[in-house]
């Protein structure tokens, strides 16, 4: 069965490349669409933990509790960070960072794009709200 994620913003909290504190702590913004509607409001908090590499380690993503009988945590894993990574990053449209790159410090940042994405849902569509 066939959902929709529609992301909407994220909120970038802090995040800091090529220092001695590399991480990062954001927010992403999302609603999930199944055949028996829109769970909307949701969020996940993204993190990068200190001393990983940003170019290369994959993203720490927060699993909502309201979508856990309906979406797989590996497939809201990889579609929360592609959107992370669509806005900042080596091809990101909002803030464009470059692998090797040093001493860059981002703090309370809101990147508003509208995204929508087909998911696989899990056996049951069921909602829990």
């Amino acid at each position: 069965m066939k959902g929709k994620l529609i992301f909407s913003r994220l909120i970038q909290n802090s995040q800091e490349l090529g220092t001695d504190d590399d991480h990062l702590v954001s927010r992403v913004f999302f609603d999930l669409e199944t055949p028996e509607g829109i769970n909307g409001g949701l969020h996940s908090d993204v993190k990068l933990s200190p001393g990983a590499d940003f170019s290369n380690d994959p993203l720490e993503v927060s699993f909502p509790d309201a979508v856990r009988d309906v979406l797989g945590y590996e497939t809201l894993r990889r579609e929360v960070e592609q959107y992370y990574r669509d806005n900042v990053g080596a091809t990101g449209r909002g803030i464009m960072i470059g692998p090797g790159a040093k001493g860059i410090v981002m703090k309370d940042n809101l990147f508003v794009s509208r995204k929508e994405v087909e998911v696989e849902l899990l056996g049951s569509s069921k909602v829990g709200w």
